[in-house]
Order: C-alpha cells, then sequence, then structure tokens
C-alpha cells in the first residue's frame, strides 16, 4: 500500500510540476513579455514585394545599422494569408519594432507619410492595440506607394518569429479594425464634420463597450449596438459625415468583437482606455465641446432599459386595463345580486 501511496504522491508531484511549467511557457509567449525580454534591439522586417535597391532605400529610411543591429527579416509572402491579405499582392510596407524606453501606449512613427495612403498613424495605434500590443515603438516606412494595411502582418509575424503567440482572433479583429478605418477615412474625409482623431476615439469606446458588454445582465444584441453607434457617432459629433453603410459595419463589427474571446483580455481594455487618453491629448482642441468621459458601461446598461415616457405610459395602460377588469367585475357581480332578487320576488 504504501509504494502505491508513494506512486500517488510522485505523480501528483510531477503533474503540478509540468502545469506550472506550460503556465510559465504560455505567459512567456505573450506579446508583452516577448518585447519586453527581446526587443531591447529592434527588429526590422522589410516588405516582401520590394527588389534589391528598394530593400536598401527602406532600411536606410527605418536606421538600420548593420554593424550593431542583428539581421533583418524579409516578411513571408504566406504570412499575410492570416490577415486575410493577398499572399502575391504587392507589399512594400516595412517595420522596425522595439522595446518602449518609458511604459506607454503604442508609439508609431511613418517616416515616408507621403507613401502609406490608407492607413494613419493613430489608425495603426488602434489596430496594433487590437492586435495585442500594449507598449512598444513602431517604425513604418515604404519606398514607393502602399496602402499601409500589411504592417499588422509584418508587426505580428516578426513576434511570433521571437517566440510570440498570437490568437487568430485578434489577428482577424485587428485587420478587419484597420480596413473599416481606413475605408471609412477614404470615403468621409473631405465631408463637413468628419474628423479623424473623434473617428478613432469614437471606435476605441465602441471596442471597450462591445469588450465590456458582457459583464451586463442581459446579452447584447444587434440592436443594442445599433443604439450604442448612433450615441457614440452623436457624442463625437461624427453623424453627419458616417453613412448608413458605414453605421452598419461598425454595428456588425462591434457585434462580433462582444462575442469573440477578446472580451476576457482586461490588458486590452486598460491599453484602450490609455490610447484614447493619449490621442485626446495631443488632439489639441478639438475635443474641447465633447464629454470625452463616456461611460460606455453606463450607456450598455441604459440601452437595455426602456426610455421613461413610454415605461409611464405603459404603466397608466397597465393601470387602466387592471381598473378596468375590476370595473366589469364589479357590474357582473352587481348585475348578479340583481337576477338574484328578481329570481326571488318572482318565487314568492
Amino acid at each position: 500500500m504504501k509504494p502505491f501511496r508513494k506512486f500517488i504522491g510522485i505523480f501528483i508531484v510531477g503533474w503540478l510540476a509540468l502545469l506550472a511549467s506550460s503556465s510559465a511557457v504560455f505567459a512567456d509567449a505573450t506579446i508583452q513579455k516577448v518585447i519586453d525580454q527581446k526587443y531591447s534591439q529592434p527588429d526590422y522586417v522589410i516588405g516582401s514585394s520590394l527588389d534589391e535597391f528598394q530593400v536598401e532605400q527602406t532600411l536606410s529610411l527605418l536606421m538600420y545599422n548593420e554593424e550593431k543591429e542583428k539581421e533583418w527579416k524579409t516578411m513571408n509572402p504566406s504570412a499575410y494569408t492570416s490577415f486575410t491579405i493577398d499572399e502575391n499582392g504587392d507589399h512594400y510596407s516595412s517595420v522596425k519594432l522595439q522595446k518602449q524606453a518609458k511604459k506607454a501606449p503604442i508609439s508609431v512613427h511613418i517616416v515616408t507619410p507621403q507613401n502609406i495612403t490608407e492607413v494613419t498613424t493613430d489608425m495603426h495605434r488602434n489596430a496594433l492595440t487590437t492586435l495585442g500590443l500594449e507598449h512598444a515603438e513602431i517604425t513604418i516606412a515604404s519606398p514607393t506607394e502602399a496602402s499601409g494595411l500589411s504592417v499588422l502582418a509584418a508587426v505580428s509575424y516578426s513576434l511570433e518569429q521571437n517566440g510570440s503567440t498570437i490568437s487568430d482572433e485578434n489577428k482577424t479583429f485587428a485587420q478587419e479594425e484597420l480596413s473599416l478605418l481606413a475605408t471609412i477615412y477614404k470615403e468621409s474625409a473631405r465631408k463637413k464634420g468628419f474628423h479623424e482623431d473623434k473617428l478613432n476615439v469614437a471606435v476605441i469606446d465602441l471596442k471597450i463597450a462591445a469588450l465590456t458588454g458582457s459583464n451586463q445582465d442581459k446579452k447584447l444584441e444587434k440592436k443594442d449596438f445599433q443604439k450604442l453607434v448612433k450615441k457614440i457617432l452623436e457624442t463625437y459629433q461624427l453623424e453627419g459625415a458616417i453613412t448608413d453603410e458605414q453605421t452598419k459595419q461598425l454595428v456588425d463589427f462591434a457585434s462580433k468583437l462582444s462575442n469573440s474571446q477578446l472580451r476576457s483580455d482586461k490588458n486590452l481594455v486598460k491599453s484602450l482606455k490609455a490610447l484614447k487618453q493619449d490621442i485626446i491629448e495631443k488632439a489639441g482642441d478639438s475635443f474641447n465641446t465633447i464629454d470625452t468621459k463616456l461611460n460606455t458601461e453606463t450607456l450598455l446598461k441604459e440601452t437595455n432599459k426602456l426610455p421613461l415616457y413610454p415605461m409611464i405610459g405603459l404603466g397608466v395602460l397597465v393601470l387602466l386595463g387592471i381598473g378596468l377588469i375590476v370595473y366589469r367585475f364589479h357590474i357582473r357581480q352587481k348585475q348578479e345580486e340583481i337576477n338574484y332578487i328578481k329570481k326571488t320576488i318572482r318565487m314568492i
């Protein structure tokens, strides 16, 4: 019996040790831990579509030092497919990724803004936060015109090559968000009332609402997000610049995000709040007339409540209904009494 107990004891201790070691491996594979541990020196990923001369141009733009820094990487074309980007497309955007000197929201610097035609700095910061980055410095360059939509794939490639684990959901939502932001910017940038900073902050609020909505008593439905998007766009004075189709796309994005595994990532919500504050602070007086302390959690609770006046009206109708039932019951009782009296009289 004693040898068996000893065997069981050894088995349990070994199993617990295995669990602990596997947890440590998983923790070490998280994006921010990898950045903190392995990116004291920058990592360079070059777009797969660049020729030899363009590679030299790009490395110079990214200030690559061959003597002091580790060898740069060329993006693997197949890595674009996990971001729903055509692997045979033109991929000129290249990145430099490194650890931040101090912990702050993601920093993005586009060295060649004239060549990155569809995606702005803060759009990249927004989507990179959804990808799972918390604190990092990212430099983007392209020697020729490029959309900038492939930057997420390049950053992800660098991180995964260095041992990080990035979920397919993070990749999918980050790329969908970046494409949506780029589309809205392209279609609405010249409209009256449009403001890029306000769009980015509005999308941050929408993401926070979608990620925290699971904490509400009632599961959120698409109609809740329709009300929510309408309220957020009104708050940031964007309702006149955003089309019905764009509004629908924002609703669909938020609805899908609310049903994803990203809801359990508390660090993501924390990073989004920090990014929102950073964008507002750097936007000058753009938000002076706006209440930026929009509490999306409170807003979500409000979408689940009936408005005050309909509630009062419903209450009145209920009371009238009850009163009518009581009145009819009373009349019926009186009629029965009268009939009984008549019947009694006849019998006499």
